[in-house]
């Protein structure tokens, strides 16, 4: 055979161990794709969130990102970053097309993309006593309203109220009484400097009587003396599956800070009412109590809060059995007061630990001036795996039985 032959015959056969793809790792190239995760999202107006970039098949694994079609976005639909992982940022306001594409192409392979859809939701109203208005405030980070009240009437169900420091009273234009909507939750930025302070005759701050309301960050205050624009309650609970938590108070209000109203399944955590003890309790107060529950009030959880300086840290009427744990129950006149009536069927039966409910106890019932549990009911109250004024309780002191009831503390 010529050698010309020869050297194509070599080649040729060299082209078709090539395209075998053998053990040397010859073969064709593999395909370039992209992979963005996740391939949907929500994103509040002015928040941002991430999503992480995979590109296979090339050791280019440079992107190209867009947003509806603009390169890097723009501010009306909002904008990417080029890191990893990259970094959506919504527009301060919603588009008029609220669900944008978010497409990242590869540098190496421009027919190969991959994309995420954001829905943009404004469910955040902001509201700022120093720098809000009520008149023109949207409700967006950079546009304000001034009052909790105005917040509330924009804020769309499940969306929550989010509140800046500052003082809220009627004399800034705040508007009692409060009714936050289904799934609405109101929430300062924190407790220390968010004060909700005044009152009206008769009135409640926040009236949760909505599913799955809540109220939460807050320090309440009462007006001077607890005149007539004194407080009667902070918070009525009187819904399904409401939430407080993160409330304190350092005044009373003329009844109760909280009260249980015919609601089903509510949770307060980590409250602190604290308040200077008064004997005798002077006219301007009335019931003096921390906790008040009304009757028919169901599948109640209390845990993680403080209650002092009340003639009845909690006051339990009918039909009430709610579970209590790791909480400060202390310098009261009466820690625990459990009222009787006539049907035995509907006395309340409260879980302090140990019992139905499940409480796990951890509970500080001390030093309570007259008794820690006063009973006057005709159930047997458990309370187990608490801390009392005397080791172990003492009858007369730290626990009371008035009617046919008892109290079990181990």
């Amino acid at each position: 055979m010529p050698r010309t032959l020869s050297v194509l015959c070599a080649c040729a056969a060299l082209a078709v161990c090539y395209g075998c793809g053998g053990d040397n790792g010859s073969g064709p190239a593999p395909e370039v794709a992209v992979s963005l995760d996740p391939d949907a999202m929500d994103v509040e107006v002015g928040r941002s969130a991430t999503i992480t970039t995979q590109v296979t098949g090339t050791s280019n694994t440079g992107l190209t990102w867009f947003v509806n079609g603009i390169e890097n976005g723009d501010d009306v639909f909002g904008t990417i970053t080029h890191n990893s992982p990259a970094t959506y940022t919504a527009p301060d306001t919603l588009p008029g097309q609220t669900t944008v594409e978010v497409r990242a192409i590869s540098v190496a392979d421009t027919a190969k993309y991959d994309s995420c859809w954001v829905t943009i939701t404004f469910k955040v109203i902001h509201v700022d006593i120093a720098s809000g208005d009520d008149a023109v405030g949207t409700g967006y980070a950079h546009e304000p309203v001034k009052t909790i009240h105005r917040g509330n009437e924009l804020v769309p169900d499940g969306g929550t109220v989010l509140v800046a420091p500052g003082t809220y009273d009627t004399d800034h234009g705040e508007t009692f009484t409060i009714y936050p909507g289904p799934g609405v939750t109101i929430e300062g930025e924190n407790w220390e400097t968010c004060i909700v302070r005044g009152g009206s005759p008769g009135g409640t701050a926040f009236y949760l009587g909505n599913t799955s309301a809540a109220v939460r960050k807050f320090t309440f205050e009462s007006s001077p003396e607890l005149g007539p624009d004194r407080w009667e309650h902070y918070v009525t609970m009187h819904g399904d599956n409401i939430r407080v938590d993160s409330l304190r108070t350092a005044q009373r209000s003329y009844y109760a800070p909280i009260r249980f109203k015919n609601c089903t399944d509510p949770i307060v955590e980590n409250c602190v009412f604290d308040v200077p003890f008064l004997d005798p309790a002077p006219p301007g107060i009335g019931q003096n109590r921390g906790f008040e529950f009304l009757g028919g009030n169901t599948g109640i959880i209390i845990r993680g809060c403080t209650i002092s300086g009340f003639r009845q840290g909690f006051h339990m009427g009918s039909d009430n059995d709610p579970l209590i744990e790791n909480c400060i129950i202390e310098d009261n006149e009466y820690g625990v007061n459990l009222c009787c009536y006539q049907d035995e069927e509907h006395n309340a039966n409260p879980d302090l630990g140990g019992g139905a409910r499940g409480s796990a106890g951890g509970n500080f019932i001390r030093n309570n001036t007259v008794y820690g549990i006063n009973n006057q009911t005709y159930n047997v109250i458990y309370a187990k795996y608490n801390t009392w004024t005397n080791d172990p309780p003492v009858a007369g002191e730290d626990y009371y039985n008035e009617s046919t009831g008892g109290v079990i503390f181990q």
